[in-house]
Order: structure tokens, then sequence, then C-alpha cells
């Protein structure tokens, strides 16, 4: 048998950046920020949570999720605001402080951003899973 041999790779040099680039053609990351808002009545719409939200800045979006086979709402919802400011802003101010259809709200800091609906046509989904285990993924709303 043969001896195999080891080829030589040859890897191109790393590019350095041009220090003589000018950095202000960089874009800034997004200041957007989202809350998600719990405890919520069923009977909340988006026009009640936009009410209480919107006086800590403008608004991107409100977005209530719904029960899949009922259409009911789920009791909680996101709000996207359009500066991060006025999210913290609006969490700090609205915290145990708000309270709709009789119930005290909490608001939290969404951990991930809403879910396009191409995300959720790229076949993604759950699966069956039984007392065995499996199924598993789907996803919800934010991502």
């Amino acid at each position: 048998m043969g001896r195999s041999r080891s080829r030589s790779r040859s890897y191109s040099p790393r590019r350095r950046e041009d220090s003589s680039r000018d950095n202000s053609m960089k874009r800034e990351p997004p200041t957007r920020c989202s809350l998600l808002l719990r405890n919520l009545p069923r009977s909340v719409t988006a026009d009640d949570v936009r009410y209480h939200t919107e006086k800590y800045g403008p608004l991107r979006d409100v977005y209530i999720p719904r029960d899949y086979y009922t259409g009911a709402p789920r009791g909680i919802a996101f709000v996207e605001f359009s500066n991060s400011r006025d999210c913290e802003d609006a969490k700090y101010g609205l915290d145990g402080r708000m309270t709709l259809g009789g119930r005290e709200v909490s608001v939290n800091f969404a951990q991930h951003g809403r879910k396009r609906p191409e995300a959720f046509m790229k076949g993604g989904g759950g699966g069956g899973g039984d007392y065995r285990g499996g199924g598993g993924g789907g996803g919800g709303g934010y991502d």
C-alpha cells in the first residue's frame, strides 16, 4: 500500500482594512427595541395597547398573538418602538403601573424581534411528537 501524501495548501493572505477608508459610510446598528406585555385581558385590542404605550415615543408595530385554533388573543402583546431609549422609558414607566381591564400588566424586554411572514414559509413548523418525545420546532411570533 502506498503512503498518502499531504498536499500543500496555499492560503491567500488576509486582507487588511484600509485605514484611509471613510468610516462614515458604515451603518449604525438599528436602535429598535421591543417590549413583551403579559397578563392582558382577552378583550384587549391593538388600539388599547397603542394608546397606553405610544406616549413614550413613536411605535413601529403592535402585535397581539392569537390562538391558532380559536382566534382569541393569547393575553400577551409585543410592542416595537423606533428608538431603544423610548422603549426603555416605556418599560420602566409601565411595568407594574399599567392596568388594562382590571389586570396589572407586566412589561419585559422581548428577547427577539418579530418574525416576518417569509420566515414561516421556509418550511419550519412543529412536528407530531408523542409521549416518547420528538416533534418540536415551530415558530412563535417573534425571533
